[in-house]
């Protein structure tokens, strides 16, 4: 949430991070101490996460195409913000659709489908952590004020 609320400027695309965010946690939290816990994996708190992700990604997406072009930056794909939230949208969108499936699967270690799940959300991770990667080595303008300037001490 705060990276999204950093990465945000607009007033009501902040109030819709924060909102969901509460909505989400209290959610959560109620899931916890009024459902019976059967010890399995809860893939339905993180698919409902992953929505949240992918609506706060689009809101991201949608607020740097709509302002005016910075005379500094030029491209989207040129500052780290892009690359971090890329990251995550891919990562959630991949997974999205395995953690639903996962609900009422059978996760044992020797189990087909933990070896399939396992494979897919590593590829996932994998191409999360690449994207991370590219966004640590992307280089800012350190002239133009933001929140990735870098100090010269």
């Amino acid at each position: 949430m705060y990276l999204f609320l950093s990465l945000i400027s607009s007033d009501k695309f902040r109030k819709i991070v924060v909102y969901s965010s509460i909505l989400l946690t209290s959610y959560i939290v109620i899931n916890l101490f009024f459902k019976q816990s059967t010890g399995t994996f809860n893939s339905l708190n993180v698919a409902i996460l992953a929505i949240l992700i992918i609506i706060w990604t689009i809101l991201f997406f949608y607020e740097q195409l709509t302002k005016p072009a910075d005379s500094n930056q030029l491209f989207i794909y040129s500052t780290p913000s892009f690359w971090i939230v890329t990251a995550y949208l891919i990562y959630f969108a991949g997974t999205f659709f395995l953690f639903i499936y996962s609900q009422n699967k059978n996760l044992e270690a020797d189990s087909e489908f933990s070896m399939q799940y396992s494979f897919i959300n590593s590829v996932f991770v994998l191409l999360k952590n690449i994207l991370l990667s590219i966004a640590m080595f992307t280089k800012t303008d350190s002239k133009s004020p933001g929140k990735y300037r870098t100090q010269t001490y």
